[in-house]
Order: C-alpha cells, then sequence, then structure tokens
C-alpha cells in the first residue's frame, strides 16, 4: 500500500480509537466495544502498532466495567503485545489498567503493587489528570491494606494537582475514595457525610460519569444518597445508566425491580407499581411466593413441591410446580427474579427485595453492636421501620409461614427489649418509653414492656400517664388471662396512684 494511504488512513484509525473513552464514560459500552474493534481493525491491516495498543488498553477497561476481569486480563496481554520500550507512558497504562483490575476484583495488593508503579511515572507527567487516573486504585489499595496514613498523602496530592484547574469534575470521585477511608477507618458517620457531598457536588455540574470506575462502592453510596434523599433523581440515572446491581443489604429506596413486603400487609411491587390481577386471583402462583419468602433461601424443588400440592403424586406435584414457577415469573414480568439452581428454588437477591429479609439483616447488624450506642440505634431503627406487622398476617393455617412469624416476632421483641433497656439504663426515657410503646404494639401481654413504660414515665414527670399505662395493662391482663399484673407492677403503680 501506498504511502500516502496509509498516511490517510492513520487518522481515521486514531479517531475510531478516541472514540472509545466516551461512550464507554457514558456507559454505553456496546459502542465503546465497537469503536475499539473499528480501530483495531484498520490498525492491523495497516501495521499502525499504538492504536493497537491502545484499542486493547481502552477494551480492557470496558470489560472491567461490564464485570468481565478474564477478558480483560486477556485485553491487557494483547496490549503488551503492542508496547513501545521507548515509550514509558505504555508501560504505566499497563501498570494502571492491571491496578483497575485489582480494584474491580478487590485483590488490593495487587492494586496498590501495580498502582504505585504506574503513580511513579504519573509524577514526571505534566498533565494532572494522570495522578487520578493511576492513583485511584493505589490509594483504594492502600485504604483496603489499612496503609492510612500513605492513603491520605496519596489523596492530598490528588486534590493539590486538580486546584485551580478545570478538572473538577474528578472532585466527586476524590470525595467517594475519601469516604472509602473514612469507612476503613472506623469512622462511618463522617463517610456518609461525605457520600452526600458528593452526590451534591457530583449532580450540581453533571459530574457523576467518572464515579462508575469505583464499581465496588458506588451501589453502597448510591444507596446511601437515596436512604438520605440526597439528589435521588440523579442518583437513580447513575444506576440506570451505569447498571449498577444492589448489593445484598441495600435499603428499600433502591430502585429494585421487584419488591416483598409479607410484614403486615402483603403487598409485591414491580417496577415502582403495585402488581395488578386480573378478574381471576393468581392463587398458585402467589402460593409459590410466599412460600418462597417464608423459607428466606433456596428451597428443594421436591419440598416445595410436596408442601404446596400434598395431595398429589410426585410427578404431578412437580408438574404443578413447574407450571406455577412459570406463571409466578410471568407475573413478576421479571424471568430471572425467581432462580433454579441445583434443583432448588430461591429468590433472586439482586432483582428482589424483602423486607423480612431486610429485617432479619438489620438485626444481625444489632447483634453485632453494642446496645444503645449510635450505630446500634440506626440500626434498630431500620428495623423498628422494616416491621410493620406479623409476618403475613392474613396467612393462618401454614405451618412454615407460622413458624417464620413467631421467629420474626420474637426477634423483635427481643430488639425492643435490649434496645429500650439500653436507652433506659442511659437516662434517654423518652427515647426509652418510645421504644417500650413500639414492643406494646406488638405484644401488648408483655408486662416487662408495660412495666418499663411506667418507670420511664414517672422519671419524665408524667404520673398520670404512667397510671394510664398501668390501667391499660391491667384490661389486657384481665380479659385475657382473668389475672392482675405482677406484684412489682402493682407496687410501682400504687407507689404513683397516691402521691396523684
Amino acid at each position: 500500500m501506498s504511502r500516502s494511504r496509509r498516511d490517510a488512513l492513520r487518522p481515521r484509525a486514531l479517531a475510531a480509537v478516541d472514540g472509545v473513552p466516551v461512550p464507554t464514560l457514558l456507559g454505553r459500552h456496546a459502542d465503546g466495544i465497537d469503536a475499539a474493534a473499528q480501530a483495531d481493525d484498520i490498525a492491523a491491516r495497516e501495521g499502525f502498532l499504538q492504536v493497537r495498543f491502545l484499542a486493547a488498553y481502552f477494551r480492557s477497561g470496558i470489560d472491567m466495567a461490564r464485570g468481565e476481569l478474564d477478558l480483560a486480563a486477556h485485553h491487557e496481554r494483547v496490549a503488551a503485545e503492542f508496547v513501545d520500550a521507548a515509550k514509558p507512558l505504555q508501560a504505566a497504562l499497563l501498570a494502571a489498567c492491571a491496578a483497575w483490575r485489582g480494584l474491580y476484583g478487590q485483590d488490593w495488593i495487587e492494586a496498590c503493587a501495580h498502582g504505585e508503579r504506574s503513580m511513579q511515572v504519573a509524577r514526571t507527567l505534566a498533565a494532572p489528570s494522570y495522578r487520578i487516573h493511576y492513583g485511584i486504585p493505589y490509594v483504594a489499595g492502600l485504604l483496603e491494606c489499612g496503609a492510612t496514613d500513605v492513603a491520605r498523602a496519596v489523596l492530598d496530592e490528588q486534590r493539590r494537582a486538580i486546584a485551580g484547574t478545570a478538572l473538577d469534575c474528578f472532585v466527586p470521585l476524590l470525595l467517594a475514595v475519601e469516604a472509602r477511608g473514612s469507612e476503613c477507618a472506623g469512622d462511618p458517620v463522617r463517610a456518609r457525610q461525605l457520600v452526600a457531598d458528593l452526590w451534591r457536588r457530583a449532580a450540581e455540574r453533571e459530574h457523576g460519569r467518572y464515579l462508575s470506575w469505583l464499581k465496588p462502592w458506588m451501589s453502597r453510596y448510591a444507596d446511601w444518597g437515596l436512604q438520605d434523599g440526597v439528589e435521588p433523581g440523579f442518583i437513580r440515572t447513575m444506576i440506570a445508566t451505569y447498571g449498577w446491581q444492589p448489593e445484598p443489604d441495600c435499603s428499600a429506596h433502591w430502585p429494585w425491580p421487584v419488591r416483598i413486603q409479607p410484614l403486615g400487609r402483603f403487598e409485591v411491587t414491580v417496577n415502582g407499581a403495585p402488581l395488578q390481577f386480573g378478574r381471576k386471583l393468581p392463587r398458585r402462583p402467589l402460593d409459590l411466593l410466599r412460600a418462597l419468602v417464608a423459607h428466606g433461601g433456596g428451597v428443594p424443588e421436591h419440598t416445595l413441591a410436596d408442601h404446596l400440592w400434598p395431595e398429589l403424586e410426585a410427578d404431578a406435584a412437580h408438574k404443578s410446580l413447574g407450571a406455577a414457577l412459570h406463571r409466578l415469573r410471568a407475573l413478576l414480568g421479571q424471568a430471572d427474579a425467581v432462580i433454579l439452581k441445583g434443583a432448588r428454588l430461591s429468590l433472586a437477591p439482586r432483582r428482589v427485595w424483602v423486607d423480612a429479609s431486610a429485617f432479619g439483616a438489620a438485626i444481625e447488624s444489632c447483634r453485632a453492636l453494642t446496645p444503645g450506642a449510635d450505630e446500634h440505634l440506626a440500626s434498630a431503627r431500620r428495623a423498628r421501620e422494616l416491621y410493620r406487622g406479623a409476618f403475613l398476617a392474613d396467612d393462618r393455617d401454614d405451618a412454615w409461614i407460622l413458624s417464620t412469624r413467631e421467629r420474626l416476632r420474637g426477634r423483635f421483641i427481643q430488639l425492643v427489649d435490649a434496645t429500650a433497656r439500653a436507652l433506659e439504663s442511659g437516662a434517654r426515657h423518652r427515647d426509652a418509653a418510645d421504644w417500650y410503646e413500639s414492643g406494646i404494639e406488638v405484644d401488648d401481654l408483655a408486662e416487662a414492656f408495660h412495666h418499663g413504660l411506667m418507670r420511664c414515665l414517672i422519671e419524665l414527670d408524667c404520673e398520670p400517664d404512667a397510671i394510664r399505662a398501668y390501667r391499660r395493662l391491667q384490661r389486657v391482663l384481665s380479659r385475657a388471662f382473668g389475672r392482675s399484673p405482677s406484684p412489682s407492677i402493682e407496687a410501682l403503680y400504687l407507689s404513683i396512684a397516691s402521691a396523684v
């Protein structure tokens, strides 16, 4: 081929490869892949090794964003074949690529090692953006490996590098890294403040696209922003654009495709709208859904078939289960909402949110914390908000449902007791009284809650309210058991009744 034709094709190849990053940043991965393939096709024919290097390098980044880390490693190896030894920047780009792959795969030692090498080159370059691109996985690796002081120093260096430049688009990215640093340092309150700030800054000037680089953290940070009501519209757009998937403990504020609320009134919403039925209630698909929710995990097919169709032979029951599963998926409009794997059925944790599961997770968080501490109270409040009432309260005779109902009710009562007592011992009597009332709403026969409520009301100089609390208990016990409150409660009542 003539030199003039090669010279004419080179700008086309460079233009094609330059067209890879923008659609990738905008979440249009297919467009980025097409641009990289076009650039590589021209470069392979014409021997443009630099373009082939860049096409493979950018393709590796797209693979990482799509979660295909093995394919990303393959394209890194392809790029390495075209590295020009006379251009140290290319070696630095490959090191940065490996560092980012370490971040995406949460291999923090790799993120540190490769990130440090690429950052050394970045410090020799005039453009401050290299310190961001090369340095972020390095800082992340340092934080996760416990090298907090070094991480903060590099983060400060990055801030200084972009200060006074037009690169304020990177500010939300740096705030996200700082928030992760606060998490690692055991300061969740500060982390949450930084996350709120990053969403405000990102939404203010549409600077959120670089946040997609921090995929391991952004689902959680998006959920925090939604919980706190910080730029919810912007966050939902980011979730949809970049395909962020929820973590199992993401809250009800996340835009879940399917939301199931068996606590209290049974409700199912699909894509934000209540599930609509035709003239005939789809009883069997809903029975299957209730059974899956009650079990809370992968249920063997034969167990479900025997439970829901006990009157049928095994083959007929299994066939009925298959039909009910098909109808349930159609009802939810999400074929992947119910998973069949290894002859077990379960609800997909990244597609379906269940309030009973979220309640259980909040309870477990409470158990790991000191009762009455701020973190414990935050988790306890989340659990209390989720517990809207008894599990599938309208179902009366299903053994699975009854068992789950009593288990969740017991866990809620234990939570109320531990939290109220901790608040009471800390002289936070108003808050404790509120928790005791929450317990009474669920179990009005629990004398300990009535007793605790009376004590708190007395401490708050609300003796008339304490007397009313006693009389309420007196009526409840009389109707249920035909007896009076315990001697200790009677003594407490008499001590204040004579003084009022």
